[in-house]
């Protein structure tokens, strides 16, 4: 073979080793595998066959160990509440397609100490909180306002102008965001009658709107996946469900939602009766998004 045929298969090479560079996928899984904190591992989203046996990309010691952290993920960022029951605490926010740490405003009054029910749009992270003592709920947002100068960036909660239209009595039992990306469904039960009812937020226009005396079937957050053109979530009998996305008019009920109740793939129960899935924090990628928490 000529020098010259041997350069080109040589680029070519190069170029393909590239390409498959830049497609890799990863996905950056917390967990609280060491007694003073949580780890972020990064692994290998195409790889069947992978471990936890690299160091993680980062560690963090818990301020409060009898108030464990909580995570969320906007976009390419995990959010990470390092004391959700200390108003002066900072949040951090890993970059995972920078692989660096900021640090972020710490949460505000009406969520500290009821950071759970949080949900990310965009670049938005939505957060609805509830209050005891018959106090309305509060919903609040954050979001990363540019910068002309690109080594800055603001993050900043404001509070929503619409109330949730949620009862002093009712939990949020579970939510999911439309694939329409800026419609989000919130579903609720009431504690003392049981009644549930299910309404959904537009955060382009900020208006709520409500859809019918039902709940979606899962617990918790439910992600919508293309493959199925439906939610995914787990049931509260530990099995994964899934449903019908349901429409945005109001005229939708339970019975229109086309459950699949049917998966039967149910977390393993650990030693202790837990499920084993209980360690894990949250479960992200390098290109936004993130799956189901199990804790």
């Amino acid at each position: 073979m000529s020098k010259r045929l041997q350069g080109e298969e040589k680029q070519a090479n190069c170029a393909r080793k590239r390409s498959r560079r830049s497609e890799q996928k990863h996905l950056y899984l917390v967990l609280d595998d060491w007694k003073d904190g949580f780890s972020i591992h990064k692994i290998d989203a195409d790889d069947d066959e992978a471990d936890l046996g690299q160091p993680p990309v980062l560690r963090l010691v818990s301020p409060a160990p009898g108030f464990p952290m909580r995570f969320a993920v906007v976009g390419s960022n995990i959010v990470i509440v390092t004391n959700p029951r200390c108003g002066q605490a900072p949040t951090l926010f890993y970059d995972t397609k920078r692989t660096g740490l900021a640090v972020g405003p710490p949460l505000p009054g009406p969520l500290v100490g009821d950071f759970h029910t949080s949900v990310a749009t965009a670049e938005m992270l939505y957060a609805l909180s509830f209050h005891h003592r018959n106090q309305q709920h509060s919903f609040e947002v954050m979001s990363c306002a540019s910068s002309p100068n690109p080594c800055t960036m603001s993050w900043s909660w404001t509070s929503v102008p619409s109330p949730p239209p949620f009862e002093e009595d009712e939990w949020i039992t579970s939510y999911a965001v439309h694939p329409d990306g800026h419609t989000i469904f919130m579903s609720g039960v009431n504690k003392y009658n049981l009644k549930r009812r299910t309404f959904s937020f537009d955060t382009r226009y900020c208006e709520w709107r409500f859809h019918g005396e039902w709940a979606l079937p899962f617990q918790g957050q439910g992600y919508y996946d293309s493959t199925l053109d439906g939610w995914v979530g787990l049931h509260e009998d530990g099995y994964i469900c899934a449903c019908q996305v349901a429409p945005r008019s109001r005229a939708s009920s339970v019975e229109g939602l086309r459950l699949g109740l049917s998966i039967s793939i149910r977390l393993r129960p650990g030693p202790d009766g837990d499920r084993a899935g209980d360690r894990a924090g949250v479960c992200a990628h390098d290109r936004g998004g993130a799956v189901h928490s199990l804790r």
